[in-house]
């Protein structure tokens, strides 16, 4: 009876030291789903090095490398950039782009590989390249870049998205401001003959002579026969474009200036407004938008436009976007403005 209740004992003990033992496994050693779905966009900050899952694109990328410590992203419709910190020569801090993927539309690709621009991998909508960024700062930034590329044709994996993508996002880090916008606003520079591509959209002489410009250049071309009223003709039309940039000025001066007696003040979306000045004539033309973002900020927001119910002769061109629909893709553009810290904001 002695040894029954030694042997009843002993396993009992045995029995909570297995319990005990599989708690600790399943609390410390299996990763919580919580802990997987955290680190799905992730930069360590400790040993340096980046998870990256471009869900919008359609691919994941994993550095690990002990100088790629604080990465910051920056969308730019088909571009990715990945910025590091680094210094002015006068010690102030700084982001310099260490790299930069490229996502083209795999039905225009026309890639020509060389030492600035590598395929990388392809999915059902696109092809990759990263691009070299010849210009890096020093020779310890040329060394981490060259060194990333390299980690990039081991880690980059490109994913089939479910479906086309029809909406891209545009983020200026450098100037605090991003949207969304159509995709078919991207023209593609990678498409024979696009190489050169520009808006075709400057700013009005009272603004430009302020020292603001614009930066960024989205448009829809189409390779078909432009004529201006003068009679100069070309093999492509920019259907509509869109151009944005950023003024670091207060409402009041806008409203100061002498173009804002023409000003129109109208609603955007439920909450928010805007200054619109519009120029043209003979149904095309350009409409300002100007957007009070924050105290002291100003997105301005440029459409160029060719309305067909007055340049009639592209009422039948075959994926010409109308003017209607011109003005609804750029209001929802307009409608997605957010701002946030830029990179000199950044401690």
């Amino acid at each position: 009876m002695k040894n029954l209740k030694t042997y009843i004992i002993a396993g009992t003990i045995i029995a909570v030291a297995a319990i005990v033992a599989m708690i600790y496994f399943v609390a410390f050693r299996i990763p919580k789903t919580s802990d997987m779905q955290t680190n799905q966009d992730t930069n360590n900050s400790e040993i340096g090095g980046m998870y990256h899952n471009n869900t919008e694109l359609g691919y994941e990328l994993q550095i690990d490398d002990e100088d790629f410590v604080y990465p910051k992203i920056e969308q730019q419709g088909l571009s990715t950039n990945y910025y590091v910190p680094s210094k002015n020569p006068d010690g102030t801090k700084m982001y310099s782009t260490i790299l930069v993927i490229s996502a083209i539309p795999n039905e225009t690709a026309n890639l020509k590989p060389d030492r600035f621009l590598t395929e990388i991998g392809k999915n059902n909508y696109y092809t990759f390249s990263s691009v070299w960024l010849a210009g890096c700062d020093n020779d310890e930034m040329c060394a981490l870049t060259e060194r990333i590329n390299e980690s990039l044709k081991k880690s980059f994996k490109p994913y089939s998205l479910t479906e086309s993508p029809t909406v891209l996002t545009f983020e200026d880090k450098s100037n605090g401001y991003g949207f969304k916008y159509p995709v078919e606003l991207e023209a593609n520079y990678f498409t024979e003959g696009m190489e050169n591509y520009t808006s075709g959209i400057s700013l009005p002489k009272d603004i430009e002579d302020k020292g603001f410009g614009l930066g960024h250049d989205l448009g829809k071309v189409l390779k078909v026969q432009y004529c201006t009223l003068k009679g100069d003709c070309g093999p492509t039309t920019v259907n509509y474009s869109v151009a944005t940039g950023e003024m670091d000025i207060t409402e009041k001066d806008l409203l100061k200036l002498p173009l804002a007696k023409s000003f129109t003040k109208t609603r955007l979306g439920t909450q928010s407004f805007m200054y619109d000045y519009s120029e043209g004539a003979e149904g095309e033309g350009i409409n300002y938008h100007f957007i009070p973002v924050a105290p002291g900020k100003i997105v301005i927001v440029a459409h160029r436009y060719i309305n067909e119910q007055v340049v009639t002769s592209y009422q039948k061109t075959p994926n010409f976007t109308k003017y209607e629909k011109q003005l609804e893709n750029v209001t929802l553009l307009m409608e997605s403005i957010n701002t946030f810290p830029s990179f000199n904001e950044i401690k």
